[in-house]
């Protein structure tokens, strides 16, 4: 920590990194500066949903996937390993799979060490005709499935920020996560999604259950995270830097 003392200026992507750093004894300045999200790219997606004819063309991704988008998606994206709780997720789903009325797919984006396990897992609880592992996605895929996905959730214990979530977001989706680090910055409880209690699949499964049971509330929780995602703008992140940058070499002038 006394060599990050020696510097002027630290730059974190959240509030909660920022009190991390605070209480690790840096004293220096702490500017807190979102990683951001292109919004211009989930723009596109989102004109699609509106678009009849381009909402029907369907990807040789989801053909290859067996993904079903007349039936609810829920989606999951991150690295498959342990401390982002994928297992926590697969526990929730499936004590609430026999009071989902609608056919439903659990489509888990990503790469891991756990994989393998979380396919056991998946087998185990009898979620195998609802579940679907792809394995690393082509982000034109990426971001096709997230504008045909209608509730995104994530157990992570382990963020700084959230960049999955961010994306979610930015794609007008719902989202259930744990309340843990930094989340609640992005998943303002009952706005534009729902926390729920660490470690507790019982708590995810009922929040998830609540989202599925109403469209208008998905629909309206959707929106706000349209709006609340705006201040992650990649080009505001972009801005920010610029500034601080500019800030630094002014003072340095003066030296």
């Amino acid at each position: 920590m006394n060599v990050f003392n020696k510097i002027n200026n630290v730059t974190v992507p959240s509030n909660f990194a920022k009190e991390i750093l605070r209480k690790a004894g840096f004293k220096k300045n702490v500017v807190v500066i979102s990683n951001g999200v292109d919004l211009k790219k989930f723009k596109i997606i989102r004109n699609k949903k509106d678009d009849t004819i381009l909402k029907n063309t369907k990807s040789l991704f989801f053909l290859k996937h067996g993904i079903d988008t007349g039936k609810l998606i829920i989606l999951s994206v991150s690295r498959l390993d342990s401390e982002k709780r994928i297992d926590r997720l697969i526990n929730a789903i499936s004590l609430i799979k026999d009071k989902i009325k609608l056919d439903f797919q659990f489509i888990i984006v990503g790469k891991g060490k756990e994989e393998e396990n979380l396919k056991r897992l998946s087998r185990k609880k009898g979620m195998d005709n609802n579940t679907i592992f792809t394995g690393r996605v082509e982000e034109d895929d990426l971001l096709e499935l997230y504008g045909e996905s209608d509730i995104f959730i994530s157990a992570s214990d382990v963020e700084l920020q959230g960049i999955s979530i961010m994306e979610a977001m930015a794609a007008g989706l719902t989202v259930v996560a744990a309340h843990s680090m930094a989340i609640p910055e992005l998943v303002q409880d009952g706005l534009n999604g729902y926390h729920f209690e660490q470690g507790n699949a019982k708590d995810a499964g009922d929040k998830i259950l609540r989202l599925i049971n109403n469209k208008k509330i998905r629909m309206e929780m959707g929106l706000k995270s349209e709006l609340l995602i705006k201040q992650h703008d990649f080009e505001k992140t972009l801005d920010k830097f610029e500034e601080m940058y500019s800030r630094c070499l002014y003072y340095k002038s003066f030296r």
